[in-house]
């Protein structure tokens, strides 16, 4: 009979053991478990990467983005935050691999500028910047919104600001009657206080609106301009 095989007997037996310990070594090998993390969407995000920066980390998280990466919630833009579910590579040349990212919905509502219309009250426009951030073009004085945050609740967020009050009236002496003599020198200064509140964003006929609620159960109303 003829031996078509090429090797040896002894070569077959040692080609049929590697051939039996390759498949048992993949056989072996741990799978993958998916990793979640939680952070904010940092700059250097792309369409095909989405970085990752959480407040216990030193170093952003680099993602890759697939065709089967799943998407849910608000758009993941820079400064949103974003839970994502993703396969942690195993090699430095191999880059984690996006499974799902879920980013706050909220967010990209809040974007944008705002003005009030009600010309009873005290006219009001802003801009909420996505670094939390809040640039204000009026009031220039009385009322400060100076930065903004999520809350964790949907369609609402928190606002920060100062509030510039009247001088108090100058301190009379009690026995005298009359005022102090630093209160007749120096010019009375305005009181500042540092406020928060919280704002729901929804609609109202069809225009986008943020309504205001102060610590008082005050309501005012901003549009999206």
């Amino acid at each position: 009979m003829i031996n078509y095989w090429p090797f040896s007997f002894s070569m077959k037996q040692h080609f049929i053991i590697y051939l039996f310990g390759l498949l048992l070594l993949t056989s072996c090998q741990r799978e993958i478990e998916p990793t979640t993390i939680v952070g904010y969407i940092a700059q250097g995000s792309t369409p095909e990467f989405i970085v990752i920066e959480h407040p216990d980390s030193l170093t952003p998280t680099y993602i890759a983005i697939s065709e089967n990466t799943s998407f849910s919630g608000g758009s993941p833009i820079i400064g949103n935050i974003a839970e994502v579910v993703y396969l942690p590579s195993e090699s430095d040349e191999v880059a984690n691999i996006a499974v799902s990212i879920a980013a706050d919905k909220t967010f990209p509502q809040a974007l944008g500028r705002w003005m009030s219309r009600d010309d009873r009250r005290l006219k009001v426009a802003i801009e909420l910047q996505p670094d939390g951030k809040i640039v204000q073009s009026e009031p220039s004085d009385i009322l400060r919104y100076t930065s903004w945050h999520l809350t964790g609740e949907d369609d609402i967020i928190e606002l920060c600001g100062t509030l510039s009050l009247p001088p108090e009236p100058p301190k009379k002496d009690k026995k005298t009657k009359k005022v102090a003599e630093a209160d007749t020198i120096l010019p009375p200064a305005r009181r500042i206080r540092a406020f928060r509140v919280k704002a729901e964003i929804g609609f109202d006929n069809n225009n986008k609106v943020m309504v205001i609620t102060s610590p008082k159960g005050r309501k005012s109303k901003l549009y999206r301009v």
